[in-house]
């Protein structure tokens, strides 16, 4: 911690900015990004004056909050190439769906389709984990004190309860998307599609089979 505020004197709560990043990788209240380390995340984190300065900001109840705008750009940019940052956030979402790109007869190939946990999420969906974030910062920040006001949690859109009672994420209409819309409507042909169960011919050979044979 010493270490940390000599190093960025000039930067207000650098130790709790750092501690919040880490949190923003996921835990057991925040859901994680799958192929993004703690270590790529608090990398850009420290290394990007910009995010440092700008990821967060004071809220009304003096503590620190996300800025959804920084945020979104923050997880852009983990998502692309580290030195191609100024590419649109549909750019790099488009390609993070992709192992490569590549369009055959100006139709996307989907046998390249990536699992979708390695998808950069829709910006609204990442809205809403900013919200999520921001619900745990007002929680820890109650830490120490016995009197303090919890948060209301579910009076954020990230959050909804069900109908038995339990309560579970809520990142609205895009996390779950059509794939046929995100293509494009061009769907697989029968002939590229590996099928299960189909028979094969069998092949016609010359050398009589041990059952048709008689023994002399």
């Amino acid at each position: 911690m010493e270490i940390l505020e000599s190093s960025f004197e000039n930067e207000d709560d650098i130790v709790k900015k750092v501690s919040i990043v880490l949190c923003m990788r996921g835990n057991d209240f925040i859901p994680k990004f799958h192929n993004i380390s703690h270590k790529k995340m608090l990398s850009l984190f420290m290394s990007n004056e910009h995010f440092r300065l700008n990821l967060f900001q004071k809220s009304e109840k003096n503590i620190h909050q996300l800025n959804t705008t920084a945020y979104k750009d923050f997880i852009k940019t983990l998502f692309s190439s580290m030195s191609n940052i100024h590419v649109s956030f549909e750019e790099v979402r488009h390609n993070s769906m992709f192992c490569k790109q590549r369009k055959t007869n100006d139709q996307m190939d989907t046998r390249l389709l990536r699992n979708a946990k390695l998808w950069l999420p829709p910006e609204s969906c990442l809205e809403r984990m900013a919200e999520l974030v921001n619900l745990q910062i007002e929680y820890l920040e109650t830490t120490g004190d016995s009197m303090a006001k919890l948060p209301n949690f579910l009076e954020k859109d990230c959050l909804k309860m069900t109908e038995t009672g339990e309560v579970e994420y809520h990142f609205g209409p895009l996390a779950r998307e059509n794939i046929e819309h995100l293509l494009g409507n061009h769907k697989r042909q029968m002939k590229e599609t590996p099928q299960k169960r189909r028979r094969k011919k069998k092949m016609l050979t010359s050398t009589p089979s041990k059952a048709n044979t008689s023994s002399k």
